[in-house]
């Protein structure tokens, strides 16, 4: 097994939980305003071969993909279902994960929120500045790191094989990704998207001025819980899976998981990731 990709180093970082293939990475400056420093991690399926060509999903808060040890909450343990989803014939794929700010909430939020749509005050806390710079990492993200993916690794550039996931913030984030880099990412995987956040009357009037014509998108899977927290995120998902339906788009374009029974946590991601995978590839 290589050593180093390009820029990209073999994880052998001690203990970890991979199971089944690797992971690579490399630390990279971001052009935002606070906690510039990242780590891009980027995960090959078992089996990996230059002479195969492979899907790539983005996903934000790469510390959570797949190790345990890097991450405080629980990791979506992609290595594990990707395995799983090979065994029921569905084609490997690469995962790329970019680390989120390692300190303070509200700079998550700024870089993974809405650009144009405020949240509301009582979601926005006390922080002096509430700035929002998404549109800076979508474009870092778009023109500078996924061509040193395409690079470096042995992907499928076309859209359809290029998808972009988060959860809660990281939801958002997909979903922002998915609406304006129309042309890029065929594939949004939108797990709990945090559209509470937002007014709803401002949320929608900022997605209608996207003009959102079914023929020129990919595809979007929209997934929510509904326990304690999760309860939170259940009806504006809904709204939201409801909206795309009301605009042309049709079931194959578009799909809605709502499981009453699980919590706001990564161990309910981690359990429906193969669904929207298999929403995608299939």
């Amino acid at each position: 097994m290589n050593k180093r990709i390009g820029p990209f180093k073999l994880y052998e970082v001690e203990p970890n939980d991979i199971q089944f293939g690797c992971l690579y990475t490399m630390d990279v400056i971001l052009p935002v305003p606070n906690c510039k420093k990242r780590t891009v991690r980027v995960y090959l399926p078992n089996g990996y071969s230059k002479n195969n060509r492979y899907p790539v999903l983005y996903m934000m808060d790469g510390q959570n993909i797949v190790d345990k040890y890097t991450t405080a909450f629980g990791a979506w343990d992609i290595d594990v279902r990707q395995h799983e989803l090979r065994k029921a014939g569905v084609e490997p794929f690469i995962v790329v994960g970019i680390d989120c700010p390692k300190v303070g909430y509200i700079y998550r939020v700024q870089e993974y929120t809405l650009q144009d749509v405020p949240i509301m005050p009582r979601y926005a806390g006390k922080h002096p500045d509430k700035t929002p710079y998404s549109k800076v990492y979508m474009d870092y993200i778009v023109n500078e790191l996924k061509p040193i993916i395409d690079q470096h690794f042995s992907t499928r550039q076309e859209r359809e094989y290029t998808g972009i996931g988060g959860s809660s913030m990281g939801g958002i984030a997909a979903f922002n990704f998915g609406t304006i880099y129309k042309d890029t990412f065929g594939f949004a995987l939108c797990f709990s998207p945090a559209f509470h956040l937002y007014n709803k009357k401002e949320l929608f009037k900022y997605i209608d001025s996207l003009n959102i014509n079914p023929n020129e998108y990919g595809k979007f899977y929209f997934y929510t819980g509904d326990v304690e927290f999760e309860h939170l995120f259940l009806k504006p998902t809904i709204d939201m899976y409801q909206y795309f339906l009301k605009h042309g788009f049709d079931h194959n374009q578009v799909s809605l998981l709502v499981d009453g029974s699980k919590a706001h946590c990564e161990a309910a991601w981690s359990e429906h990731f193969p669904q929207a995978i298999k929403f995608w590839l299939s």
